[in-house]
């Protein structure tokens, strides 16, 4: 990995990086949270043919995104504690 600041804002940097012949993308708030751009890139680093793919072999991730996205496929899951989490745009009372 050869990771690069490819842009800066007040909130968070956007970084990329070379990984397995794809280009993984991560937004890191100036919060310290990390989030990493879920599409075909990442999908093919973890060993998917694309994201279809891999919502097929992993139906836990594709309840998630069912349960808290409305079924919309989220452009950034979160790493939290090293596991990746989608997040919701729930809100409790």
């Amino acid at each position: 990995m050869n990771p690069r600041t490819i842009e800066q804002t007040a909130e968070y940097d956007i970084i990329q990086a070379d990984y397995n012949n794809t280009i993984q993308t991560f937004r890191r708030w100036h919060t310290g949270l990390i989030e990493v751009k879920f599409g075909h890139d990442w999908a093919v680093a973890n060993g998917y043919i694309s994201i279809a793919d891999m919502l097929r072999k992993q139906p836990q991730i594709r309840y998630q995104i069912n349960m808290y996205c409305d079924g919309i496929i989220p452009e950034w899951i979160a790493i939290i504690d090293g596991e990746f989490m989608i997040k919701t745009n729930m809100q409790a009372n």
